[in-house]
């Protein structure tokens, strides 16, 4: 009675022992058996979390209601990721069971399937377990509670309380931010899918041939969306629709192709355009810190080649310069991206230096080995998506610390540039590209080794990045194999 009292009471106020099941001996905690699946430090839930156990007790059928008193909102696990407001959940059920009290900022669910509620929710009761976070938003602990197995058992609260949690992760702000970006990313994705392709028998529809030829609409909406949703699953189609051009591009040309010996020549491009792109980052960052040195344009003299971006991405890891594009750190971390696009280089030096004509299926084959590579490197890199590259035409006052930035941008690998128009706290310096930062600082000016420009050749606007460096002197080149030159000076 005295464990009862001093270690279950606290969570558990309800519980009692029930002696017709008791039996002699010892149980050993699975906690002590934990093996950490990170690197860091790891501690029990029960130290990040306390475990609510304040409890409601609805009315049973029949009996009467306390003056004044509503019945509480019940939520249930079929509501958990639906509702965004406890008004939206029904009354709880007149069977007398108690539920346990939780409202906005709570976990709430059962391993493998947890939510945390959003600031503002209301109070509600469910009989889940509701957990208030201690320690940061709650949102990677979430995140970490949901990849957890239940192995079909529904565990104890002791057991869940001894659930081991990376206590650096699930306490960072930083982190806790990106995954509420990632989290409002799967409900937008998860609402609007819920809208799409409704039954048809709902649609109040009396006719019957009507109702035919609604679902012949459905079916034919379905096969649409089926080739829509279709890229979702394909790394290359994603990162065609939204890396920056000089990738995304090569992702698009590389999708179409069709012969082998095109295939494969498509994606050593693609290799290469990775490397150039994050090349050209890490090289902003290099000119930021110790200017577009001698040692750095003697890189360029003959021209930009795939080991030249590889190399920049060394120098910028050698240095030990802190990046202000804090993802350009991770690129030998997550994937490793940097020795992935070393070994798609070491690919093509051997393949192109090969004596002989090779076969349509040795082509294959060597297609077969190098898109893993690649689509490795894509997922390495994912962060790119999220990195505009925009080109400012003007930058508006409006009061203090507030500015209004007009210009374009290209979308993916899309040729057309595409106007944008968005706030920012500080000014930007009109024709020059910027690259977002957020949320980890201010834009990057990529200039003077990504500029825009009316190529005379086309007498369109075109994305030119640096290829080659002679003293002041700088060539630029697009894709479509247009160049710029342009002399360099220290920025003003």
């Amino acid at each position: 009675m005295d464990h009862l009292r001093r270690e279950v009471h606290p969570t558990a106020p309800d519980a009692w022992i029930d002696d017709s099941r008791t039996r002699v001996g010892c149980e050993i905690p699975s906690a002590l058996f934990y093996r950490p699946e990170l690197d860091g430090e790891f501690e029990l839930l029960r130290n990040l979390a306390r475990l609510e156990t304040t409890r409601v007790h609805p009315p049973q059928r029949g009996e009467e209601q306390e003056d004044g008193a509503d019945r509480p909102k019940h939520l249930r696990a079929q509501d958990l990721h639906e509702a965004d407001s406890a008004v939206e959940l029904p009354d709880a059920p007149e069977d007398g069971v108690a539920l346990t009290l939780c409202s906005g900022g709570m976990l709430v669910g059962r391993p493998g399937n947890w939510r945390l509620l959003p600031q503002g929710f209301g109070e509600a009761a469910t009989s889940l377990f509701v957990l208030q976070p201690l320690r940061g938003s709650g949102q990677a602990l979430c995140e970490w509670l949901n990849s957890r197995k239940d192995n079909g058992q529904y565990p104890s609260a002791r057991d869940l309380l001894d659930t081991h949690v990376p206590v650096d992760l699930v306490t960072d702000s930083e982190v806790g931010s990106l995954l509420e970006t990632v989290q409002e990313g799967r409900r937008a994705l998860r609402t609007t899918m819920s809208g799409i392709l409704p039954n048809v028998f709902g649609s109040g529809e009396r006719d019957v041939q009507g109702v035919r030829n609604e679902i012949r609409a459905a079916a034919h909406e379905a096969g649409l969306i089926g080739e829509l949703v279709r890229p979702l699953d394909d790394p290359i189609s994603r990162a065609e629709w939204s890396f920056p051009y000089h990738a995304a591009a090569l992702f698009r040309r590389y999708r179409v192709s069709t012969h082998p010996a095109e295939r494969k020549d498509g994606l050593l491009k693609l290799g290469e355009g990775l490397a150039r792109v994050l090349g050209v980052l890490a090289l902003t960052e290099l000119a930021a810190s110790n200017g577009f040195s001698r040692n750095l344009r003697k890189q360029f003299r003959t021209g930009a080649t795939f080991g030249t971006w590889l190399w920049i991405l060394d120098q910028l890891d050698a240095e030990g310069i802190e990046p202000r594009i804090q993802q350009l750190a991770t690129v030998r971390d997550r994937g490793n991206a940097r020795a992935l696009l070393g070994h798609i280089k070491d690919f093509r030096t051997t393949s192109h230096h090969a004596h002989g004509v090779r076969a349509s299926h040795q082509l294959a084959e060597d297609v077969e080995r190098l898109e893993p590579h690649i689509v490795r490197a894509i997922s390495a890199v994912s962060w790119l998506s999220g990195t505009h590259w925009d080109w400012v035409e003007r930058c508006e006052y409006l009061d203090e610390g507030s500015y209004r930035i007009v210009g374009l941008r290209l979308r993916g690998s899309h040729p057309s540039w595409e106007p944008f128009e968005r706030s920012s706290t500080q000014p930007l310096r009109p024709d020059r590209i910027y690259v977002d930062s957020a949320p980890y600082g201010a834009p990057v000016d990529l200039w003077p080794f990504a500029v825009v420009s009316l190529c005379e050749e086309c007498r369109t606007r075109e994305l030119f990045l640096l290829n080659e460096a002679r003293d002041d002197q700088l060539t630029l080149r697009s894709l479509e194999e247009h160049s710029l030159e342009m002399t360099y000076g220290p920025p003003e």
